[in-house]
């Protein structure tokens, strides 16, 4: 597409390049009020973001993000809105009906490919267009693709309801990908950097506004949501008391559980009579940015075959309103559910509610042992893999980032147990029937890889008998509150299931949260009721070089998934690379394996160049462990590579963080760098070593800094003193020597 063909040519009585221009400046989560900003033209805002990007007060370490300066490129409907949506009482929040006005074309693109990213520069510079380009605060730590924000000048301000179209427009007119979550008018951009990460590129392009008409003249209008419908004929209730169930709900119907929410009260609703419009009506009025969806939840939930809602809504309200919403219901209600369920329904729809509070039976609320049971002589452990510590009770974790071959480990683990053999040719598993649940690639593929897995083994379908089943897709989820109970059923007499993956089974829970662990908490009463052994699969980040807390860091997510899995394995390794597998938890025997790595090999079929040859008939995992030697040597390059990043990073950061050279021990730097006490170590003596930093006494610990020159040692150790005329003002210090009785400030006129 021609770029110049969408730039604006303002007439000679208005000049919108010299306008003055209002946006939003947030300052960070510490600082989170938007404050209107109005610039003297385009040019002065341009210039005010180049002075941010990399000014040292908007570089953080990259967990806290949400602490940079932000600009909304829009103008607010109130004065005081807070950064973080919904969170601020009054209605003064961050909400897309609050941005009045869009007035700069801005665009989060993240992942474009590093050759496309010069060539794009140089078409803005050509083409003519007023705008800026500056990389991203995570541009270079996450993937290899280029992250950009772009903005520009716009011939007129366009509405908030429009912002969608508008960028979805202006990444057509670039050729790029934006981010879909970002499309909306209250985004945010952050301005800044990572400690430890070069300085952010900026780059301005001269020129006249983007004409807005034409440039939306490139994607049609959004089609208006359909309304929803509730006909108040089939409710139950009266509107008055489902008025009140909204008013319960609404304080706590944040971003992040509405979902959730959502599908709580509709299947709370159902189980108390209420009507599938009942729900409907409760969820319409609750406020969303797309509540057709929310609606859609609640109806879901209200007519799924086994709802709960109730331990939703445990989950995500406090006590107080679970409290209020029990007793929502009053005579006048009743009376209305009398006109239309029969006596039969209601006395089942009473036996339901009373069960529900009286909780669970006392023997499984609170198993309790008693002394002659708890010393009873204990059997031995029941291994499936003992080398992995594969046992009945916690599962097996596989974590690993994208391309590490943990669905293919997992299925070979299924296969494994299944013909009672050898896991990736090194771990002997005992045989019986193997589950495989898929909830990521689909039945095509799953199929396609067992079936060159079972090929590669020289396995005959027949010879596996029933000790094989694979679901694909199903529609549970570990997170619903009756998947205890179908599991239970469906694991009789299986030895081994394998979930793939933890966060596709269970789409309301945050991982980041610690709830996170009540499905693997579940799947371990389950593992214990039936003795079959679960695994589950996990997504993690690529671990960086001297992380604090070594490889198991790089499990995405709360910590409480590590704890809560009896064996963990780690995959680190590149697409079409081998994968090594480091062992980092093992409850049962406190006996980890020795790290391993794992080469997917393609098996083929026939002789290249036949008629009937088939290079990828089959695959095999296959695995070796490594040696002491070759573990040795990897460790010790990976050491190396750590303590050289270290070095830089303590540079940095003590450049940036102590200009008076007062020092810092070896703790609190490494805290601040986020790097294991022991690299920080290595990395404080090589550069002690070569000169770098200068180390003293303190008590007894060492204290590390840049080297002073003879003023600023002055300054530290006479603070308030004048600096003597006869000393030269520049030069190193060099610590004198010890003279009994002498005079401490003619030290450094004697050396």
């Amino acid at each position: 597409m021609d770029l110049a063909m969408n730039v604006s040519q303002p007439d000679c009585t208005s000049n919108p390049i010299a306008s003055p221009l209002p946006w939003t400046l947030i300052g960070g989560k510490y600082d989170n009020v938007g404050r209107p900003q109005i610039a003297e033209g385009w040019p002065a805002f341009v210039a005010l973001l180049r002075a941010t990007v990399n000014d040292s007060r908007a570089t953080l370490p990259a967990d806290q993000k949400d602490a940079l300066p932000a600009v909304l490129p829009g103008v607010l409907a109130e004065r005081c809105i807070c950064a973080e949506q919904y969170k601020c009482n009054g209605g003064r929040h961050r909400r897309v009906e609050n941005v009045q006005h869009i007035t700069i074309g801005a665009l989060d693109c993240d992942d474009i490919p590093p050759e496309q990213w010069t060539p794009l520069l140089e078409r803005l510079k050509a083409v003519g267009v007023a705008g800026l380009a500056y990389t991203s605060p995570s541009d270079g730590t996450k993937g290899n693709g280029r992250r950009a924000r772009f903005m520009f000048a716009l011939s007129r301000p366009v509405p908030g309801s429009e912002s969608k179209r508008l960028r979805r427009a202006l990444g057509a007119w670039l050729g790029v990908a934006v981010d879909e979550q970002t499309l909306h008018a209250a985004a945010l951009f952050y301005v800044g950097r990572f400690m430890g990460t070069p300085d952010r590129e900026f780059h301005e392009f001269a020129g006249a506004p983007v004409d807005v008409d034409q440039v939306l003249a490139l994607v049609p209008p959004e089609p208006e949501r359909a309304p929803v419908v509730i006909d108040e004929t089939e409710m139950v209730a009266p509107v008055e008391e489902l008025d009140r169930i909204v008013a319960i709900l609404e304080p706590h119907y944040t971003p992040g559980h509405k979902h959730a929410i959502a599908r709580g009260i509709g299947g709370f609703l159902r189980k108390r009579g209420f009507a599938s419009d009942d729900a409907a009506y409760v969820v319409e009025r609750l406020p969303s940015n797309n509540p057709a969806a929310r609606v859609g939840d609640a109806r879901w939930a209200w007519g799924a075959s086994n709802p709960d809602g109730w331990t939703k809504l445990q989950e995500h309200l406090p006590s107080e309103a679970l409290a209020a919403l029990e007793r929502a219901p009053n005579p006048q209600w009743e009376a209305r559910l009398a006109e239309r369920r029969s006596a039969a329904e209601i006395g089942a729809l009473a036996e339901r509610m009373r069960a529900e509070a009286a909780g669970p039976p006392a023997d499984a609320a609170w198993p309790a042992l008693t002394v002659a049971q708890i010393f009873e002589p204990l059997p031995p452990v029941d291994y499936l893999i003992e080398a992995l510590d594969v046992t009945p009770g916690a599962p097996l974790l596989l974590a690993g980032y994208g391309y590490s071959g943990k669905s293919l480990a997992l299925a070979e683990l299924c296969l494994a147990v299944a013909c009672g053999d050898r896991a990736f040719g090194l771990f002997q598993a005992r045989q019986g029937r193997a589950v495989y649940v898929d909830r990521e690639q689909g039945p095509r593929l799953t199929r396609e890889r067992f079936q060159r897995l079972a090929r590669a083994r020289g396995v005959d379908a027949a010879a596996l008998g029933d000790r094989l089943e694979i679901v694909c897709m199903p529609a549970l989820n570990l997170d619903a509150p009756g998947a205890e109970a179908v599991l239970l059923e469906r694991l009789k007499g299986a030895a081994f299931a394998g979930f793939d993956s933890l966060r596709a089974l269970c789409p309301a829970l945050d991982e980041n949260d610690s709830k996170i662990r009540a499905p693997l908490d579940m799947l371990t009463r389950v593992s214990l009721a039936v003795d079959c052994c679960t695994a589950v699969i996990h997504h993690a980040r690529k671990p960086s070089e001297g992380q604090r807390g070594g490889t198991k860091m790089a499990i995405r997510g709360s910590g409480a998934i590590f704890d809560a899995c009896g064996s963990v394995l780690v995959f680190e390794g590149d697409k079409g690379q081998p994968s090594r597998v480091s062992h980092e938890k093992a409850r049962n025997s406190g006996r980890p394996s020795e790290p391993f790595t794992l080469r997917i090999e393609d098996v083929p079929s026939g002789v290249p160049g036949g008629a009937v040859f088939a290079p990828k008939w089959g695959v095999r995992v296959a695995g070796e462990l490594a040696t002491a030697d070759a573990a040795a040597e990897a460790e010790r390059q990976r050491t190396a590579a750590a303590v050289s990043k270290c070095r830089g990073q303590i540079l940095e950061w003590l450049g940036k963080h102590d200009p008076k050279k007062t020092g810092l021990t070896s703790t609190p730097l490494g805290k601040a760098i986020g790097v294991r006490r022991d690299v920080v170590d290595l990395a404080l003596k090589a550069l002690v070593d070569g000169g770098a930093l200068h180390v003293e006494p303190r008590g007894n610990a060492r204290l590390y800094h840049l080297p002073r020159s003879k003023r600023e040692q002055w300054a530290i150790d006479y603070p308030g003193s004048t600096y003597p005329a006869d000393l030269p003002p520049t030069g190193p210090f060099e610590p004198p020597p010890v003279i009994p009785g002498g005079d401490p400030k003619n030290h450094f006129r004697e050396n």
